[in-house]
């Protein structure tokens, strides 16, 4: 483990604040949500040219590839980045089904290369201290994914902001230890939200919605 300096942590506490602007937040929530694309069709439908869409990706690939190059160089100790970040391993994964065809698209065969090399240096770093943890994560994203889609198209609900933050703020809980996976997937892809599952998620503004929206579908499964 290297050596972290002042500068280190003051720099990387400045990312945290950068990170948690309201439009950036905004952009992290809906992309965490909604970017699922599998094809290039589906980015033409998804974030078309001069849509909000289109900005919000915008922004959080080029958040999260500026932290990356940042990180990549050596300016903050990976070991202790990584300790506490895994939101970007996350936004990879995402992207990962159309980064060639975004590639092709702009003729760049770089594009996004600083987060891909951070993506894979940090499932490097999580499997060699938690073996088999990388798969176990993507199975709970992909649950997670699967837990969301039937209830939002067959109950026409808008999922609350406590499961959007599941995958966004809650990143160092899906990229880091997976010492509780198996108590926090039955939790959170049983739909059973609470406010302890992060601690983004214990205002009472957060708890309140999700409390509201577990009325609206309890009501809605009875009618």
């Amino acid at each position: 483990m290297g050596e972290v300096t002042n500068e280190q942590v003051n720099l990387m506490l400045r990312l945290f604040e950068d990170r948690r602007e309201p439009k950036l937040r905004e952009a992290r929530d809906w992309f965490s949500a909604n970017f699922h694309a599998k094809t290039a069709e589906d980015l033409t439908r998804l974030c078309p040219p001069g849509s909000k869409e289109n900005t919000y990706i915008r922004m959080v690939l080029g958040y999260w590839e500026m932290v990356a190059s940042i990180v990549n160089r050596g300016l903050i100790d990976e070991d202790f980045f990584f300790e506490s970040h895994g939101e970007q391993w996350v936004v990879w994964e995402q992207v990962k089904p159309v980064i060639g065809a975004w590639r092709a698209m702009f003729s760049s065969p770089n594009f996004l290369a600083n987060l891909e090399e951070q993506a894979k240096r940090l499932e490097a770093w999580r499997e060699k201290r938690s073996p088999g943890s990388n798969e176990a994560i993507r199975k709970v994203l992909a649950q997670m994914q699967q837990a969301t889609r039937p209830r939002a198209a067959s109950a026409k609900l808008e999922v609350p902001s406590i499961f959007r933050y599941t995958l966004s703020e809650c990143g160092g809980l899906l990229g880091q230890s997976i010492a509780g996976l198996p108590h926090s997937l039955s939790a959170m892809c049983a739909l059973e939200f609470r406010g302890d599952i992060c601690p983004s998620a214990k205002s009472g503004q957060i708890r309140e919605e999700n409390h509201a929206w577990q009325r609206e579908r309890w009501n809605t499964q009875r009618s």
